[in-house]
C-alpha cells in the first residue's frame, strides 16, 4: 500500500515538471503555485484512512476471527498468524490492511477458500469490500476532461 506522503511527493513532482511549464497563463500559474503550497503543507498532516478503510480492517478482523476455526489445522502457522492478527492487530490502520489483505491472499492461495465454511466467509468478505469500494468511489472526471 502506498504511503499518502509518497502519493503527494508524486503529485506535486508531476505539477512542478510537467503541468507548470506548460502553462502560459500567469493566472493559471499562480493558481497551480498555490495547489502546489497546499500539497506541500498536508505532506506529514494528513492521516490514510478514513471510513472505507476503517470498515475493511473491522471486515479483516471479523474474517480472520471466524476463519481460524474453520482451518482444517488449527494449529498450523496460518491459524497461528490469524489469531495473533486478531488478538493483536498491528497498530496502524495501513499496516493491519497490508497483513490483514496478506492473510486472505494465503487462505485462497492455500485454496482455503475453494469450498465450504471458509470459501463462504472469504467470498463475504471479497464481496462486502468490493461493494463498499464501489459505493465510495466518486464520479471520473475523464467525461469532464473529454469536453475540454
Amino acid at each position: 500500500m502506498l504511503e499518502l506522503d509518497r502519493i503527494l511527493s508524486g503529485m506535486i513532482r508531476v505539477l512542478e515538471d510537467r503541468v507548470l511549464p506548460e502553462l502560459s497563463s500567469g493566472y493559471a500559474r499562480g493558481q497551480l503555485h498555490a495547489v502546489l503550497e497546499l500539497l506541500e503543507n498536508l505532506q506529514g498532516r494528513t492521516v490514510w484512512g478514513g471510513p472505507l478503510l476503517e470498515g475493511e480492517t473491522a471486515m479483516l478482523e471479523s474474517l480472520a476471527a471466524e476463519a481460524v476455526g474453520k482451518l482444517t489445522d488449527p494449529r498450523g502457522s496460518l491459524a497461528a498468524r490469524l489469531r495473533d492478527y486478531v488478538a493483536a492487530p498491528p497498530s496502524s490502520l495501513g499496516e493491519r490492511i497490508h497483513v490483514g489483505r496478506a492473510l486472505v491472499c494465503e487462505l485462497v492461495a492455500g485454496g482455503h477458500a475453494d469450498q465450504g465454511a471458509l470459501a463462504t466467509l472469504v467470498d463475504g468478505y471479497l464481496t462486502n469490500d468490493a461493494v463498499m469500494k464501489a459505493l465510495g468511489l466518486k464520479p471520473s472526471r475523464l467525461s469532464e476532461i473529454s469536453r475540454g
